[in-house]
């Protein structure tokens, strides 16, 4: 069930376009993340849905209503921004209170659900600290529970864990995850962080120039991207010239083909390569370790091929050898167009 409709959205600035025809559906109880590098277009889209801004054209439906000319306070989603915006005179309890007792609730009534939100967060304990006396994660998680105290069916998030050291952040991206499951809320995710987009998402909208490139479920846009900048922009890619049905390397101009440096492997005998698969001349330009996994960065003429290795080195390869890059044809992907 379609819960939010963005329909041919478009926002200038001066002379910039900041959203060119936007569209897009969002199904009820997903977690969606607008992705994309800085200026692409997502956070000004997401204040759109939010009504913190409004479009030159197009329109924003929730539940088949326009809600494209109504204030934040009149539709029926809450935001978290990244600053929390926390009240620093308020106890976290009256934080989170605040938003039913605004609402029409009782002193009681808005208390006693602001205490199941802080529970929902683990952070019951803590209802009567002051947000100041909280680490960024205790804080992260208060406007968390601000947001979802009058359960609203559409939850805005305008990169919430961008503050946070990387552990905490990790932490936060598989509790954020459950807690949405959990509450069966919808979530529309901003981030400009891969990783965190791949790792929560039902689906990812990625973003360039104002407009979404692809719009699939996270492995989709990892191993069949539809356009050059998604396969550069999500992870690491070597882009080939392919023939069009994929099964053979092309001339320059051909088809292009994307290959994950996971499914690169390097050989040090041509021999060694297993039959059916593709290869390519290269030298090792460099080798590096990160965790338990090995990059070997190869030039082959003028390209320049990235493989990864989650085991060992192959026995022998080292900076400056001459060796052989290898590939099953069926791990690559040609881009259409």
């Amino acid at each position: 069930m379609t819960l939010l409709a963005i329909t041919d959205v478009t926002k200038s600035f001066a002379n910039h376009r900041a959203l060119d025809r936007v569209s897009l559906d969002v199904r009820q109880g997903e977690l969606i993340s607008l992705l994309g590098p800085s200026g692409c277009g997502k956070t000004t889209l997401l204040r759109i849905i939010g009504g913190f801004m409004s479009a030159n054209s197009g329109r924003i439906t929730i539940e088949g209503e326009d809600v494209s000319a109504l204030p934040p306070n009149k539709r029926p989603l809450n935001t978290v921004f990244q600053n929390y915006a926390l009240f620093p005179h308020m106890t976290v309890l009256q934080n989170v209170a605040y938003g039913p007792l605004r609402a029409g609730a009782s002193r009681k009534e808005s208390e006693t659900r602001a205490h199941e939100a802080l529970e929902m967060v683990g952070l019951a304990a803590m209802a009567p600290r002051s947000p100041r006396a909280m680490s960024g994660g205790q804080q992260q998680r208060v406007a968390l529970a601000r947001a979802i105290v009058n359960r609203p069916k559409l939850l805005l998030l305008d990169e919430p864990l961008s503050a946070l050291d990387l552990q905490l952040r990790k932490r936060m991206q598989i509790e954020l995850k459950q807690l949405q499951v959990q509450l069966g809320i919808t979530f529309i995710f901003v981030t400009h962080d891969q990783d965190e987009a791949m790792a929560m998402s039902d689906r990812i909208a990625v973003m360039s120039a104002g407009h979404i490139e692809q719009i699939d479920a996270p492995e989709n846009i990892y191993r069949r991207p539809r356009t050059r900048f998604v396969a550069d922009f999500i992870g690491e890619a070597n882009i080939l010239p392919m023939q069009a049905d994929g099964r053979a390397l092309g001339a320059e101009g051909a088809s292009e083909g994307v290959l994950r440096p996971e499914n690169l492997r390097v050989f040090t005998r041509a021999d060694d390569v297993p039959a059916g698969w593709l290869s390519l001349p290269g030298r090792v330009t460099a080798i590096t370790y990160v965790g338990g996994t090995s990059n070997i960065y190869l030039a082959s003429g003028a390209r320049e091929l990235h493989a990864r290795r989650y085991s060992a080195l192959p026995e022998g390869v080292r900076e400056g050898l001459d060796v052989i890059a290898g590939f099953d044809p069926a791990d690559v992907h040609v881009l259409k167009g």
